[in-house]
């Protein structure tokens, strides 16, 4: 072409300029129309920018999603609460699986592309996370790390079952329904089903060869590529991979340090939910009295408490705010020798240190203390699912005692594995059952009658002080967390939560039958609930004391906005008494183990 016609052409445009920027914009809306109603859209495609690479593909620094879901309700608003399935197939929505509109063949040919609103959102490329609201742990960094230079998002392994899933809208209680809470809709539809990543830890033979035998494989795939079912991260990378939406990954987010975070964090979480109910939480019988003297004033508090004189023969124990594993624990039988240790109350310190008094009575396992340890997991956070699970039994290694000179002795008074003996360590609830009936004279069903309802209800008090948090959880589907419980019993049969732990460990416990089928049964649960909830067995409701192969229901959301019944924290030991449907448990005890 020569330079004449290449002016020939630009005269053309600028005279024709109106013209041509009508065009296009029909052009666009047009485009947009056909993107946006075309049946095999894909709900939840989310582009994540996370480096410079990926805004080249896509040739801009702001990405956006569009939200296919809401065709549904949008057809709702423009049509009325009905429609039939040919209305959506002159939409081109055919293959479109919802709830029919009845509507006239008078309102489709009525329709225009100025009757259709659709919305673009602004995907955040990174979800702002306070990190003290995110649980701190010792945990493996992972062997390896994803490359996300590429965040697209593939389309394998999706059926037609998927993008039904991912175009249905979820629709509220029918009338008679308050009391089932079932079925709870699917949440996820996994891309690449019964595909697992682990990036927890740099091994993984164990626990991964469980969820292998669980029929799942584990994949390479870049997981922005091709998501998995399922995502085993540490908490560090939780915000890494939060954009991904079709995916179970093993992390809340932020609020879960109020669980299982430092020890000082979870004493001001668990103290504001008792302050915002009315009362105090030493008023209530989840844990012996305690102290943070990480201020001044807290410091000078405590020594006022602890310097009276009906306190003179009290034993303390100290933890540091900060630590795990029974890191750093003392025991001190004065307050000269804890100002000794930790100061004068004259400077902050970093991490605070938790001091109670120490329970010097506890019952016994042959003249070794023993601790418990329960679990407690939150199976989904939309809506909020809470699960109890008994554990296990850790016996200290020496024999016990409060002489002044075996206080040192961590294999006395220390029941964590760190630095124990492995043999006759771990023993089972039904093993603890018999010795704390043959040795201590407790009744046959402590365990079962008294002790699982008291955990289930700190259970759900632990959740409720992070819940009810205004910077705690957020909704999202797809996620899970385990915590572990640990309890202390005295002699005269009193129940005593010590401490809870985030990412516990996932390990064997030989000879006591609580593992493997522990952690099967934990990712058997997790699938059904958030892929086929339709699956599980009976009504999801407290009430109706569900459990699935020893998980216990403790909390499902659905369940408490049906009937108006929330969680009052000054109600914690009142509870019991009246034998609250919700919130006692009565119903989960057994006659024995």
């Amino acid at each position: 072409m020569g330079r004449k016609d290449i002016g020939s052409c630009e005269r053309w445009l600028k005279t024709n300029r109106r013209g041509v920027q009508q065009l296009c914009i029909c052009f666009t809306v047009f485009l947009a129309f056909v993107y946006f109603f075309t049946p095999n859209v894909e709900d939840d495609r989310v582009t994540t920018t996370t480096d410079e690479k990926e805004n080249e593909n896509f040739g801009s620094n702001s990405q956006f999603r569009i939200w296919a879901n809401d065709v549904p309700s949008r057809m709702k608003r423009l049509f009325g609460s009905t429609a039939d399935d040919d209305s959506y197939s002159a939409l081109g929505l055919s293959n479109l699986h919802t709830k029919s509109l009845d509507i006239s063949k008078t309102d489709e040919e009525q329709l225009s592309v100025s009757d259709i609103s659709f919305e673009i959102d602004e995907d955040k490329t990174v979800q702002e996370t306070d990190q003290d609201e995110i649980v701190s742990t010792n945990v493996d960094e992972e062997n390896s790390q994803a490359d996300l230079a590429d965040s697209e998002v593939g389309q394998e392994g999706q059926t037609e079952t998927d993008q039904v899933n991912e175009l249905q809208e979820e629709l509220p209680l029918e009338s008679g329904e308050e009391t089932t809470f079932w079925p709870l809709p699917a949440r996820v539809s996994p891309r690449n089903p019964d595909t697992f990543v682990n990036f927890r830890t740099k091994t993984c033979s164990y626990f991964c060869s469980l969820v292998k035998g669980e029929g799942y494989k584990e994949s390479l795939t870049n997981p922005y590529r091709l998501p998995p079912e399922m995502m085993f991260i540490d908490y560090r990378k939780y915000t890494k991979y939060s954009s991904l939406k079709r995916t179970i990954i093993n992390q809340v987010g932020r609020g879960s340090s109020c669980i299982g975070g430092g020890k000082g964090k979870q004493l001001r979480c668990r103290e504001e939910l008792a302050e915002n109910s009315g009362c105090s939480f030493s008023d209530i019988s989840v844990q012996p009295p305690q102290w943070n003297i990480q201020t001044p004033q807290k410091c000078k508090e405590f020594y006022e408490e602890a310097g009276k004189p009906e306190r003179a023969d009290t034993i303390w124990i100290a933890k540091p705010g900060g630590s795990f594993h029974g890191k750093g624990i003392t025991i001190h039988d004065s307050i000269q020798s804890l100002q000794k240790k930790f100061g004068t109350c004259a400077k902050m310190l970093s991490d605070g240190v938790v001091v109670q008094e120490y329970i010097k009575d506890p019952a016994l396992m042959g003249g070794h203390k023993f601790d418990l340890r329960s679990y407690l997991l939150i199976a989904s956070t939309d809506p909020f699912i809470v699960f109890y699970h008994d554990g296990f039994i850790r016996r200290a290694e020496n024999k016990y005692s409060t002489d002044t000179s075996s206080l040192n002795d961590p294999l006395a008074h220390v029941t964590n594995s760190m630095g124990q003996s492995s043999e006759n360590h771990f023993f089972s609830f039904e093993q603890l059952q018999e010795v704390l009936t043959r040795e201590n004279g407790f009744k046959t069903d402590f365990m079962s009658s008294t002790f699982r309802t008291h955990a289930m209800r700190t259970t759900n008090f632990l959740f409720n002080s992070a819940y009810n948090r205004t910077r705690g959880f957020i909704p999202t589907p797809g996620r899970f967390q385990l915590f572990a419980l640990d309890w202390m019993i005295d002699k005269q049969g009193g129940m005593h939560l010590l401490e809870a732990n985030g990412n516990p460990l996932i390990a064997h416990y030989e000879g006591i039958g609580l593992t493997p089928e522990l952690w099967k049964s934990m990712v058997q649960l997790e699938k059904l609930i958030h892929v086929f909830p339709e699956k599980l067995n009976g009504p999801l409701s407290v009430a109706d004391a569900f459990t699935y192969k020893g998980w216990k229901l403790v909390y499902n959301q659905v369940e408490v906005e049906a009937t108006g019944e929330n969680f009052e924290a000054c109600k914690y030991d009142d509870y019991i008494r009246t034998k609250h449907p919700l919130y006692s448990y009565f119903n989960f005890a057994e006659d024995s183990y």
